[in-house]
């Protein structure tokens, strides 16, 4: 039985989110169950429904962590005195998140929500932010453009890149090679099709 007593709401929030961003970390995404994270604080799987709206809810939090982390680290790559450009350092930043936390960095794109759900607004906004932070990189190297495309198009380009690699499909290549490669082409003024 949970010790209902013991923790405030926003704490047992906290520790169910720290539980269940730990298996995702050791296990993936798909280890995550409500009665695991529960059992692991000592709480029954109800006691989460009074706290979260369902298992997806307590993923999009634990994802929100994990973007939280990964633009944290890209603001820090931004304000570094490295001699290589804002998005170089960036995408350096990006790539190194994902090889070292490979099941966080999956789970934000393997969670999926109801077909036709949004993420809500607040999820999105930390989305937008990291998006931000590449647009304005963009433009700092490469001058005005269509920003918000161009950074979308580089941030899948660099997922696929950083997917592949962190699944072992890329050979005897890594990710940080095909992402220069890529930026290379970029700063020439674009690969053509």
């Amino acid at each position: 039985m949970g010790r209902r007593s013991d923790h405030s709401r926003e704490e047992l929030k906290a520790l169910a989110i720290a539980e269940a961003r730990e298996v995702i970390r050791l296990e993936g995404l798909r280890a995550v169950t409500t009665r695991r994270v529960a059992a692991a604080v000592g709480y029954t799987h109800g006691t989460l429904y009074n706290i979260f709206e369902d298992l997806n809810d307590l993923i999009d939090h634990v994802n929100a962590e994990t973007l939280d982390q990964l633009g944290a680290a890209c603001r820090a790559a931004i304000g570094s005195e490295v001699q290589r450009s804002r998005i170089e350092r960036l995408l350096e930043t990006y790539l190194g998140f994902g090889m070292s936390e490979p099941l966080l960095y999956r789970a934000l794109f393997e969670h999926r929500q109801a077909p036709l759900d949004r993420p809500p607004q607040w999820y999105s906004e930390k989305v937008d932010d990291l998006l931000a932070m590449l647009e304005a990189g963009l433009a700092a190297e490469f001058g005005p453009s269509d920003a918000s495309t161009d950074a979308l198009t580089l941030w899948a380009s660099i997922h696929g890149i950083l997917s592949l690699d962190i699944s072992k499909k890329l050979g005897d290549r890594s990710a940080v090679e095909l992402s220069a490669n890529l930026l290379k082409h970029w700063s020439k003024g674009g690969l053509s099709v």
